[in-house]
């Protein structure tokens, strides 16, 4: 990390990876079975998708794995919204059968 002179941190996305980013992006969410089902999700699948393109694919542009990541979040968003609006439905179709669409 280096701070400049009007005091900004700048730090290297190698130093600190994609885990506080998505630690952050998780804790925002409304729905805490929603949190604990994203982190577990996150810290089972996105290493893995990491390791199998680092073996198998070739960057023809190299992205950064924080980027990787703020683009999942991004589409995630997209596709569930900010949680209320799931919540509303499982209102309506009953906690245990919302539980599943997570």
């Amino acid at each position: 990390a280096t701070v400049s002179r009007g005091g900004v941190i700048f730090m290297n996305a190698s130093d600190v990876g994609w885990g506080p980013y998505v630690e952050s992006w998780i804790q925002n969410r409304e729905i805490e079975s929603e949190r604990t089902q994203m982190t577990s999700l996150f810290h089972k699948y996105v290493p893995k998708v990491f390791d199998y393109l680092f073996r198998n694919a070739t960057m023809v542009v190299p992205i950064p794995e924080i980027s990787r990541v703020q683009h999942l979040t991004y589409i995630l968003e997209g596709l569930i919204g900010n949680g209320e609006e799931f919540f509303q439905k499982a209102k309506f179709i009953g906690l245990e059968k919302g539980q599943m669409l997570l």
